[in-house]
């Protein structure tokens, strides 16, 4: 399986195991522990902690002005997603690609936009 299976796989699996636990993708009930183990857990991994934003929207799919907009949903699957399935690797792919399409049109890139699957 290639990297970009085993991203496609991740972000796939993400969406679809949040939908299964919320009934609206915005339900604002992350508890600080939460969101502060996915804080930390995501600064381990990533090269530069600013991407963390990035990363999340492109993993989620969604705008991602701040990380209070995750869901306990989101937050609870992509912790689980990454410790249960050792998905380092993955992230560390995923924030390379978005510096590299960020480099390409600096003004008009998304991350919410990079990963169009649904599962």
């Amino acid at each position: 399986m290639t990297i970009d299976d085993e991203v496609k796989q991740f972000v796939i699996s993400v969406r679809t195991r949040v939908r299964s636990y919320i009934e609206t993708p915005m339900d604002h009930n992350t508890s600080d522990k939460s969101r502060t183990a996915l804080i930390c857990t995501l600064n381990e991994i990533l090269m530069f902690k600013q991407d963390r934003k990035d990363v999340l929207a492109a993993i989620t799919g969604l705008p991602m002005p701040t990380q209070n907009r995750l869901s306990q949903a989101h937050t609870s699957v992509i912790l689980d997603e990454i410790k249960d399935k050792g998905s380092d690797h993955i992230i560390r792919h995923i924030e390379n690609t978005i510096n590299e399409e960020f480099t390409k049109a600096p003004f008009t890139f998304r991350a919410c936009s990079l990963y169009p699957w649904e599962g």
